[in-house]
């Protein structure tokens, strides 16, 4: 039986996605500020194989993007393009490249035109401190994390909407997307809170 409570799995601050010599200069840097909190209740269920992961010791942290491990090749180009190119890198390009990868009736291409990237891709995944590892199909988790940007602060809570997350699956190359929790914008600190269903690379990304 599951047990219906929350885990709470705390992250250093990272300054992940932070600009190398040769980044993109049109694409800023994403901070994930605190805990990475996994939802683990009746309306947020978590699928046995990653409960028992959790429950072995695992948990979800988000660090640099690390495309060198990714099974899928355009996968690893949209990353390291728009992560380390000294070209601006577009969205329509990733998802013109992604397009083979996605699941009969999916809707990511279309929901996403017109959309473009905020920031550099971080990544999402488990692990046991030792061991790296990315959900795949049928697998089910939320996780709940505070993202800051400077590319929202300042931000109206009516713009706010134009903003959304988008996550790759590294090995499948499929494409998630989720709005942003909006009754959470801080646009002072421009810092907001999200959450993801599946793990893998994820930037910020304004329409």
């Amino acid at each position: 039986m599951k047990r219906f409570l929350a885990l709470f799995f705390v992250v250093a601050i990272l300054a992940v996605g932070m600009a190398p010599a040769l980044a993109n200069p049109s694409i800023g840097a994403l901070t994930v500020v605190g805990e990475v909190e996994v939802l683990r209740d009746e309306e947020h269920p978590l699928s046995d194989g990653i409960a028992e992961l959790l429950d072995d010791g695992w948990y979800f942290i988000i660090r640099e993007a690390h495309p060198e491990t990714y099974a899928n090749p355009e996968v690893v180009k949209a990353v390291e393009t728009v992560n380390s190119s000294d070209t601006a890198a577009t969205l329509e390009d990733t998802l013109t490249n992604l397009k083979d990868f996605q699941p009969e009736g999916s809707t990511a291409l279309s929901d996403l035109a017109g959309y473009d990237y905020v920031n550099q891709f971080v990544e999402l995944v488990l692990t046991n401190g030792e061991e790296y590892r990315f959900t795949e199909a049928g697998d089910e988790m939320t996780v709940r994390v505070t993202l800051k940007s400077d590319a929202i602060r300042g931000e109206t809570p009516e713009n706010i909407e134009r903003y959304l997350t988008m996550l790759i699956n590294p090995n499948s190359g499929e494409i998630f997307t989720n709005s942003l929790l909006a009754d959470t914008f801080d646009s002072a600190e421009g810092t907001i809170d999200a959450e993801f269903n599946a793990t893998g690379a994820f930037a910020l990304i304004e329409k």
